[in-house]
């Protein structure tokens, strides 16, 4: 048959093979932990948020909020200054996807529609800008301090 240590160890790979490691995102939330919006009105409600966000994050001006990321990540040489904020920017595009495809499907090409799509395009800009470090960053963070100090980085050129 099987040997004691053989039977103690599959009960042991049991225990041990399903256990959250502490403080890790779930692979996967739950269908009923992000319902979706019922009808347009809860739509554009989420899609109002999520611009508001955006609006609260840049402060009306994507120059200036990369201005301050790029500030504060050459004086500190932290990189979560910019990961961190991409990954919400990231976060705030699946959300304002998620509106524009289900708008899409209710209303068709409309008013409504063309709001998400407007907030999506936004938050596009903003993702590009980060881009555009990185891979400068990827280089290096001395050609990242001199596209940066020569003022040719793409949110440099934004109005």
């Amino acid at each position: 048959m099987f040997s004691y240590s053989y039977i103690i160890f599959i009960y042991q790979l049991s225990i041990y093979r399903n256990k959250p490691i502490l403080g890790a995102a779930p692979a996967e939330a739950p269908p009923s932990a992000y319902p979706d919006p019922d009808d347009v009105p809860a739509w554009m409600a989420l899609v109002s948020q999520v611009a508001a966000k955006t609006q609260e994050l840049i402060k009306g001006s994507v120059h200036g909020y990369f201005q301050q990321i790029c500030q504060r990540f050459i004086f500190s040489l932290l990189r979560n200054e910019i990961d961190d904020a991409t990954m919400e920017f990231e976060s705030m595009k699946t959300t304002i996807q998620r509106c524009r495809h289900a708008l899409l499907q209710v209303v068709r090409v409309g008013d409504k529609y063309r709001a998400a799509e407007q907030v999506e395009r936004e938050i596009d800009q903003v993702i590009c800008c980060f881009d555009d470090i990185m891979c400068h960053l990827l280089v290096g963070k001395a050609e990242l301090f001199d596209m940066y100090s020569s003022k040719q980085l793409m949110y440099q050129f934004l109005v």
